[in-house]
């Protein structure tokens, strides 16, 4: 949806060619383009309460785009969800990121959660572990849950991404 030849979102890698290099301290930029969102203000505003909710969510601002003299327009700035943001929000960066689009727990849809981090570790036992769980009965459900994941950050996550409309997230898809 978010595809176009006049004006891409971008990633931009600060040492791909000039290794270790960072710009005010970050390894890379995400820019999004945010065609689906002419007032370019929903990804920001709706970070900024997941944060106000108490969940971790990515920083979030605007930038002017210049590629090679061809001025692009506003983007929306977000945090690369790397390693750098996970040490800045966890007490280190050696947990397991996982992105799952269009993935869910159901069996045949487990090979659609990928692996962000760590991919030398096969971390797919705590997915499974999640998915195990699901198969306790209905009075043992939650409390099994809590065990593999925290359960009351994820319902939460789950309740502003309604809240917020985030149609393209986890609770849309």
């Amino acid at each position: 949806g978010s595809l176009t030849e006049n004006r891409p979102s971008l990633k931009v890698k600060f040492a791909e060619y000039v290794e270790e290099q960072a710009f005010e301290g970050m390894k890379r930029m995400t820019l999004n383009n945010s065609r689906q969102d002419p007032s370019k203000l929903r990804q920001c505003l709706s970070y900024a309460l997941f944060r106000k909710a108490g969940l971790v969510a990515p920083r979030c601002n605007w930038a002017k785009v210049t590629v090679n003299g061809n001025y692009l327009g506003i983007y929306v700035h977000v945090d690369s969800l790397k390693k750098p943001f996970i040490k800045r929000n966890f007490e280190s960066d050696k947990g397991m990121l996982w992105e799952g689009t269009l993935s869910d727990f159901r069996d045949g849809w487990m090979k659609t959660f990928e692996q962000k981090t760590h991919k030398d570790d096969d971390g797919s036992g705590k997915l499974v572990a999640i998915q195990d769980a699901l198969f306790a009965s209905d009075a043992e459900l939650m409390d099994t849950l809590n065990t593999v994941m925290d359960l009351e950050q994820f319902i939460d996550f789950w309740a502003m991404e309604v809240i917020v409309g985030h149609w393209d997230g986890y609770a849309g898809n």
